[in-house]
Order: C-alpha cells, then structure tokens, then sequence
C-alpha cells in the first residue's frame, strides 16, 4: 500500500478527515458504530446520518461497481493512501461543481466502470457537507519533475526465437 507520507489527515482539514473517516468504515462495513454516529452527528447537526449515508453510498459504489480495488488504510491511521487522496479530491471537486476535475479522478477510481451511480453519490455526499457547512478542501500535493535523464530499463532484441 502507498502511503502519501508527507500528508497526514489533520493536513486534509476537517472536511476531508471527516470524508476519509466516514469512507473508511462504509468501506469495511462499520457504520453502525454509536462513536461514529455521534461524531456525524455533531459535526453536522441534522446532516450527519445523511452525510455518513452519502459516504456509504459512495463505498459501496466504487466498491461494487468500480473496475478495479480500492486501498485505503485502516481506520485511525493518520496516513491518506492515494486513492483516498483521490477521493478527497473528488468530493472536493463535487462540492466546488468543478466537473472536469469530478469526471477525471470518479474514471481513475472506477476504472472506466458504472460511473454515474458513483458520480451521484459523490455529488450527494458534497451537497450534504456543504448544506452543513462543512468545506472539504482540496489537498496540496507537490509534484516535481524526475531529475536527471537516467534510463531506468531498455529492452535490446537478442535474436530470433
């Protein structure tokens, strides 16, 4: 599992921590738990049991539908793993109403698969965490250009077989 080690969730914000937080327990099936419930429902007053189903909605999505495995870490780690990222990323996307940003990490996380029910989801989810005030930011990643042009394989045909 990759860990995006120079981000940790207190980094992400608040919106984000409480989208990994409630993604990471739909995603093993533990949204029952009354500790649960009770943050959502103090984070977001009335909203919090829709905004904990919205995050249900959107797991079982990309879990079922998608075309590929989602990793994420274990609940209470203080690591994001990069498809988390990528969710953060979406939902903050959604919530902004930028679409194209929306549209292109749902088609990473999906796999090319069953994108509508997902892209629904994530736009329930962010309407919800808006209509609570909470603003799930996007996080800031650096990304650099590789040093140096070192050629890391080549591939020289050896003959006939």
């Amino acid at each position: 599992m990759t860990f995006a080690t120079s981000i940790t969730l207190p980094d992400l914000g608040l919106g984000a921590g409480y989208a990994l937080w409630g993604f990471r327990a739909a995603a093993i099936g533990d949204v029952e738990r009354p500790v649960l419930q009770n943050g959502f429902e103090a984070a977001f007053g009335d909203y919090g049991l829709s905004a904990l189903g919205g995050l249900h909605s959107l797991a079982r999505e990309l879990g079922v539908s998608g075309g590929r495995q989602i990793k994420i870490a274990c609940p209470g780690c203080a690591y994001a793993t990069a498809d988390e990222l990528s969710i953060v990323m979406l939902l903050s996307a959604a919530q902004e109403e930028d679409e194209a940003l929306c549209v292109s990490h749902l088609y990473w996380l999906m796999c090319g698969r069953g994108e509508e029910a997902a892209h629904a989801a994530a736009l329930g989810v962010a309407t919800v965490f808006k209509a609570a005030g909470v603003t799930i930011r996007r996080p800031q990643i650096e990304v650099r250009a590789a040093s140096g042009n070192k050629t890391f394989m080549s591939f020289h045909p050896a003959g006939r077989a």
